[in-house]
Order: C-alpha cells, then structure tokens, then sequence
C-alpha cells in the first residue's frame, strides 16, 4: 500500500484529489465536478486521464476500449 500512495502523491494536485474523492471517498462524480469547479464533461475527461495516469504508473497495461484481445 505504501508504493500505491507514493505513486498517488506524486501525481498532480487535480488528479489525486479527483482519484481520492471519487475511489476513496466514494463521492459522485457529479459533487467531485462542482467541488473542482468544472463542468461535468470537463472533470470526466479530467478523471479519465487520472485514471490511465495512475494505472501507468504502477505497471498496469492500459488499452483502448475497441483494441481486441487475442
């Protein structure tokens, strides 16, 4: 766990607080967007590049929703 929060404290101010309220805190995305002050569309591209960010940098292989698998 101590690997994990050292990746999350060495990401950007926005995306960690993004990335705790909404999978630590378990806030609605629709509070975390008016908390942040961004529009709902903006703090959901905002929270889709959190996540491929952290996944990145703890080693997990991040594809394309249409890439198929073989």
């Amino acid at each position: 766990m101590n690997g994990f929060t050292e990746v999350l404290n060495g990401m950007d101010e926005l995306q960690r607080l993004i990335l705790i309220r909404c999978y630590i805190d378990g806030k609605r995305d629709m509070a975390i967007a008016l908390e942040t002050n961004y529009g709902i569309a903006q703090y959901k591209r905002i929270k889709r590049k959190s996540v491929i960010e952290l996944a990145t940098r703890v080693g997990v292989v991040v594809k394309k929703q249409f890439d198929e698998v073989s």
